[in-house]
């Protein structure tokens, strides 16, 4: 008897509170289960498949599964979706194609893309290392000894598409159990010496998730950084503040190596579906140099319909610095007077992003900052001297990540370092107020 389950409700956007949602069942299901997080929410007893839930009031990653029961409350399906967490716009698979031996010899990227365009760059690497790929997408692995097929390896392929579309795949392959695809785990980590980087071997039975149970890593790299800048007042208010013009002494604002910068418009521009709302935040393109040119400058063009939502847009660009698994860093710059028309307000948004482990600097044009204490921590920025030392910390917080892949998808939040684990921390891990003690854990109604 064939059994069907999915989830017709996608969460796409960032999601709290309580929330409809409809399941497609097929075939001689009993009942079905609600899961968030893997703990049951509820419990649906027949058609129709659809019901409420409460996810509470504080924004987190969710893990949000469906267990098809037959009569005798066996799982015969199950479907599953992953809310607050990266959801791509396009995606890159890896292909293996065997040699003469029957071992791995060649490598395969192919691709999709909701708006079909090509990528306009793209890049595998094998275990940290780069690999040349040709123009139909195909590589070479290496000859021995540097690439040995019966040890555990990791490709990574990594496109880009047009208006600064990401795509990433890992793929694990090679041991004695053969290749196996699986998710991984990105998580930042800060070694409180510094060190280089460290060996996966060196690593195990570091990391466990919240009930104890180890977690498997894989590689550790250092790669390239991105910070992320929502900049709420105007480009001509910063030059009078900072006197950002061509008479400003030379400064020490600039990313180094190949960490990148990106702009975030702290200006929202909605669009409805059936039903549904979006509220989407324009995005530069990577940017390199001295930040103080782009904070002086208009980066992103209104037509007067956007909503100001500075504290929402910190939200997704947390989300967005999750998505590629690198270094990362948001940085708020706030001033004394701008409004804030945002769905979430600032305390859930520094829960949010501690939960993803993005860490927070918020900055100020203004002296007075009385109105924006519930961002917690502030650095003043608003000259020169001033703005130069809050950047050097955020830039160095950069610069001191590492990252650890674990193998498997988790939940960001559950990821807990073991008591083997010495002189590493996990980057934002601690960076926000707990939730208030009467959130209660999401539940069907």
């Amino acid at each position: 008897m064939d059994f069907h389950i999915a989830f017709l409700t996608l969460f796409l956007g960032l999601t709290s509170g309580v929330q409809p949602f409809e399941l497609s069942v097929t075939g001689p299901v009993a009942a079905v289960e609600i899961l968030v997080d893997g703990a049951v929410a509820g419990r649906l007893p027949g058609p129709p498949w659809s019901g409420t839930i409460d996810f509470g009031r504080d924004l987190l990653p969710h893990r949000l599964e469906a267990r098809a029961l037959d009569a005798d409350n066996r799982e015969v399906g199950r479907a599953r979706q992953w809310l607050n967490l990266p959801r791509p716009p396009a995606e890159v698979e890896i292909a293996l194609e065997a040699g003469p031996s029957g071992k791995p010899a060649r490598v395969r990227l192919t691709w999709e893309r909701l708006t079909h365009d090509p990528p306009i760059s793209s890049s595998l690497t094998l275990d940290g290392r780069p690999l040349q790929l040709d123009p139909a997408g195909r590589a070479t692995l290496p000859t021995l000894p540097s690439y040995s097929p019966d040890s555990t390896h990791v490709l990574t392929a990594e496109l880009l598409f047009p208006h600064n579309i990401a795509a990433r795949k890992d793929l694990i392959f090679g041991g004695e159990g053969g290749e196996t695809y699986t998710e991984l785990t990105a998580v930042p980590v800060r070694f409180k010496r510094r060190r280089g980087l460290p060996s996966p071997a060196e690593l195990q039975g570091w990391f466990e998730t919240e009930r104890g149970e180890p977690l498997n890593v894989t590689a550790v790299e250092e790669g390239p950084g991105e910070l992320y800048l929502i900049r709420v007042p105007g480009s001509d208010y910063i030059k009078s503040q900072i006197n950002a013009s061509s008479r400003m002494p030379p400064t020490n604002m600039t990313l180094l190596g190949k960490d990148r910068l990106r702009f975030v418009s702290p200006w929202s521009r909605a669009y409805a579906g059936a039903g549904t709302r979006s509220e989407l935040f324009d995005f530069s393109p990577y940017l390199t140099g001295n930040i103080v040119s782009y904070l002086a400058t208009s980066t992103f063009k209104r037509d007067g319909s956007e909503r100001i939502s500075p504290a929402d847009a910190v939200a997704v660009a947390g989300l967005q610095a999750m998505s590629g698994g690198r270094r990362r860093v948001v940085v708020l710059l706030v001033d004394a007077v701008s409004g804030d028309d945002s769905r979430y307000d600032p305390v859930t948004v520094r829960r949010y992003l501690s939960a993803l482990r993005v860490p927070l600097h918020v900055w100020s044009i203004d002296r007075n900052i009385a109105a924006r204490k519930a961002w917690g921590d502030i650095e003043d920025a608003w000259n020169t001297p001033s703005l130069e030392r809050a950047f050097r910390k955020a830039a160095d917080d950069l610069e001191r990540q590492r990252i650890v892949l674990l193998e498997g998808r988790h939940l960001p939040q559950t990821i807990r370092l073991s008591s083997k684990a010495s002189e590493i921390e996990i980057v934002a891990a601690g960076d926000a107020p707990p939730p208030a003690p009467q959130a209660l854990p999401p539940r069907l109604n």
